[in-house]
């Protein structure tokens, strides 16, 4: 099983035909069509991979801001890298969609099925796991600052990221009709490890909760 990184380095060359691209069809939406009309075969992916980077980046930045109590401003940076990521994530997707469009490598390949719309909704639910964890804890870091409240905000951050990232690519699995790996893992398998270990990691945070100062 070649690694993420060699796939996308494997999937920069604009003559690459996955696999997958023959199993099963999808319509190819209009925004996909201008972006690819607008930046061509060498350009988006390479801008949505960088956007996607320097998404990484603001929304670490707007953590360290916002624990260091500006918290309009921290919020407004990690919105911008959240509005980034998802600018980068629909450019990538829209650059793997180019095998679909007519005429295409892949353009005669059988339509697959539609995702359900539970799958949608359960991958909605993960990511607002996600972000109510984290800003639960970021909540308890500017509002208590103790050290209980930091490593109780930690572990309820753990509990809320590791629940939303198990489901999130469990859906994702059944959106890819089981065929979903990492690491010549399979999906189910990595989701199960995440899922443990963020819970493992959540007990031994708060174990230690009742044992640290509760003010400043």
């Amino acid at each position: 099983m070649p690694s993420a990184f060699r796939r996308i380095a494997d999937e920069l060359d604009s003559s690459y035909v996955p696999e997958w691209a023959h199993r099963g069809r999808r319509p190819v939406p209009s925004y996909a069509k201008v972006l690819l009309s607008r930046f061509g075969k060498w350009w988006l992916p390479r801008l949505g991979l960088s956007l996607v980077t320097a998404a990484a980046l603001l929304e670490m930045a707007g953590i360290i801001i916002f624990a260091a109590r500006s918290w309009l401003a921290g919020v407004l940076v990690f919105a911008a890298g959240i509005l980034t990521s998802v600018a980068g994530s629909l450019m990538w997707s829209a650059y793997r969609m180019r095998h679909w469009l007519p005429g295409a490598s892949a353009s005669d390949a059988p339509l697959a099925p539609p995702t359900p719309r539970r799958t949608w909704a359960w991958m909605l639910f993960a990511a607002v796991a996600v972000l109510a964890g984290l800003g639960l804890m970021m909540w308890l870091i500017v509002a208590d600052g103790s050290p209980r409240a930091i490593v109780v905000g930690g572990g309820m951050f753990m509990v809320c990221a590791g629940t939303g990232s198990a489901v999130l690519l469990r859906q994702a699995q059944a959106a890819s009709n089981g065929e979903l790996s990492i690491g010549g893992w399979s999906a189910r398998r990595v989701s199960l490890v995440m899922f443990v270990t963020s819970l493992v990691l959540a007990a031994i945070l708060l174990a230690q909760a009742p044992l640290l100062p509760a003010t400043r």
